[in-house]
């Protein structure tokens, strides 16, 4: 059906733009499609943790859509919606499906992610799995959680001093660090946040660009500096994409 390709196509797209999990194209997985295989066996195959399942039906100008996401080491379905829509073509109910769907899958991943590797060793982790606990930290909303979530991005991108995530979302963690940090301390802070929002920029991660952008939307005194190649304020004109 062609609203259920559109449907794949863009949400496809939508999670491989926002650059949380990386995802695998349609064309690979076509040849499971009306498979035997069992979730474990199709994850096994294509070498990844979470698949996503839906089906379509559609009679004149409605359309109902069903969509399930499930681990694939388990099998275990871990999300799962419905939508109906009574009106709108088939472009205008993929958009809305697949925003609306998008959103849910990358926080859902996100949360059983922060579950799988909250126990494991502190050694093993992953500049990844440091990512995802910093998140998950950072959601408590309080000075040590901050901190805990700094150290974690820190980890990250000394095991990989490309990792697009940690270092678009340390950035504006610091900032927001220096509402409580002595005040001999601040012009150290904002500068480093400066640099780390800059390398976000040039990072090729959407997700982390994204978050990187906040900074320059919410704080005048550094967003010079986003915008600049490094002068200083006042004699910065070329964006730090382009230097």
């Amino acid at each position: 059906m062609i609203l259920a390709k559109g449907i794949t196509f863009e949400l496809n797209s939508m999670l491989s733009e926002w650059g949380l999990f990386s995802v695998v194209p349609h064309r690979t997985v076509q040849k499971f499609i009306d498979s035997p295989a069992t979730p474990e066996e199709i994850a096994i195959d294509l070498k990844v943790r979470y698949l996503v399942d839906g089906r379509v039906q559609k009679s004149l100008n409605q359309a109902r859509i069903w969509a399930t996401l499930i681990d694939g080491v388990t099998g275990q379905s871990i999300w799962n919606s419905n939508r109906s829509y009574a009106e709108g073509n088939d472009l205008d109910i993929q958009g809305l499906f697949a925003r609306s769907m998008g959103q849910e899958l990358d926080s859902t991943m996100l949360q059983s992610e922060q579950e799988r590797v909250r126990n494991k060793p502190y050694g093993s982790l992953t500049p990844f799995e440091h990512y995802v606990l910093a998140v998950g930290v950072f959601e408590n909303q309080s000075e040590r959680a901050y901190d805990v979530a700094i150290r974690h991005h820190r980890k990250a991108i000394e095991l990989d001093p490309n990792f697009a995530l940690s270092t678009g979302h340390l950035s504006i963690l610091l900032h927001i660090s220096t509402w409580w940090s002595p005040g001999v301390e601040l012009e150290a802070i904002e500068n480093e946040a400066c640099t780390l929002a800059n390398r976000a920029l040039v990072l090729s991660n959407a997700q982390a660009n994204s978050q990187a952008w906040v900074i320059v939307n919410v704080n005048g005194n550094i967003g010079h500096t986003v915008w600049g190649s490094g002068q200083g304020a006042g004699d910065s004109s070329t964006p730090i994409g382009e230097a």
